[in-house]
């Protein structure tokens, strides 16, 4: 990871991390997220799922004007298992725009 970090700096890439708990699991329906409630103090109770991929955060990040970022992200999608799949995993996101 290390060597990732550094590899990426040098091209003068701006490491993000974004939620991995968001409000809405996404459209697509061949992925399936994890569910979970969020409970406040004062007992109201909101779901909220674990993100199937950092993509979405990132476009967001991109549309607000950043230009070279990368992310180690965890995702998470259920229903997945199996030799080539796991339902929780790091994809690399590296997203240059020029």
């Amino acid at each position: 990871m290390a060597a990732l970090r550094q590899f990426f700096a040098a091209r003068d890439f701006v490491e993000v991390e974004t939620s991995t708990v968001v409000t809405s699991p996404g459209n697509e329906t061949h992925l399936h997220a994890f569910a979970t409630e969020l409970v406040a103090p004062a007992g109201s109770r909101e779901r909220l799922y674990l993100r199937s991929s950092p993509e979405f955060a990132c476009k967001k990040l991109l549309a607000a004007g950043e230009r070279r970022i990368v992310e180690f992200a965890r995702s998470f999608r259920n229903r997945e298992r199996g030799a080539l799949h796991h339902p929780e995993f790091t994809p690399r996101r590296v997203v240059p725009r020029t």
